[in-house]
């Protein structure tokens, strides 16, 4: 067995010293989950009746969100003597670290090589489909006034701009996207559901033209959203302090607007 092959789930942890609990973060990549568990002194156990999965015919992205809120808002979900500032410290915590722990995963998996064909897909598709609730959920919720939830939301937005390029070149048919980019089609149909839920079933249908017209607009929409929202804005300081989780503004320019797989502007 290799040493990639070893090496267990990462997880996300958070101590809550106050309170003599630990919470733990999961995104079990193979099962395609998404998991909350709190450890009180006997083991992990689920937060929730039921673990979130990335499957159209159990679950609906929205109810991530839900357990998100529910996580923030009943304090007694962690423990009966939290209290509401422990809930919402825990979930601004777990949405700053969650980023950085989906771009360590991410990473990883793909310098080891087990992020392949449709795994690799899946993979992407189910990060894409995260960020966007956790963006929405710092932004609908107002928790991205601290520098940490800030940089947690530029990360996201890398997050998905890059795993939307992904699933683009992996799921849009060739042609389609060669018309595409010569502007010879026009993606745009009013029908089209841009939300996280939208997206999630028409990824998970398969249906190739509505597949097509959505990640070619998603995927524009996102590098706007990074280059333009977050590398151009010199005033955000994303890049100049110690703790940016970002190479230097010039090299995360370069990166965006090059193909990885070609080196090409």
């Amino acid at each position: 067995m290799t040493e990639s092959a070893r090496r267990g789930l990462e997880r996300l942890e958070l101590r809550i010293e106050r309170l003599q609990i630990t919470f733990r973060f999961t995104l079990a990549f193979h099962a395609r989950e998404v998991r909350f568990e709190c450890d009180r002194g006997e083991g992990f156990e689920p937060l929730f009746p039921e673990t979130f999965s990335f499957h159209a015919a159990r679950h609906d992205p929205m109810e991530l969100f839900l357990q998100l809120d529910d996580l923030m808002r009943k304090p007694q979900l962690l423990a009966p003597r939290a209290n509401p500032r422990d809930a919402l410290d825990l979930v601004t915590r777990l949405l700053s670290g969650a980023a950085h722990y989906l771009e360590r995963m991410s990473s990883r998996l793909e310098s080891e090589g087990r992020l392949v064909g449709g795994v690799r897909m899946r993979f992407h598709q189910d990060v894409a489909v995260l960020a966007q609730i956790m963006t929405r959920f710092l932004e609908s919720r107002e928790l991205t006034e601290g520098r940490e939830t800030q940089v947690a939301g530029y990360l996201l937005r890398k997050l998905m701009f890059r795993s939307l390029m992904v699933l683009m070149y992996g799921r849009v048919d060739t042609e389609y996207l060669r018309d595409y980019m010569a502007g010879k089609v026009d993606p745009v149909d009013p029908s089209d559901d841009f939300s996280e839920s939208g997206f999630f079933h028409v990824m998970e249908a398969g249906e190739q033209t509505a597949v097509d017209r959505l990640l070619v607009r998603m995927a524009e929409r996102a590098f706007y959203l990074w280059l333009e929202g977050v590398c151009l804005d010199e005033e955000n300081q994303a890049f100049e302090k110690e703790d940016s989780p970002f190479a230097d503004r010039e090299s995360e320019v370069v990166r965006a607007i090059t193909r990885e797989d070609c080196q090409t502007i």
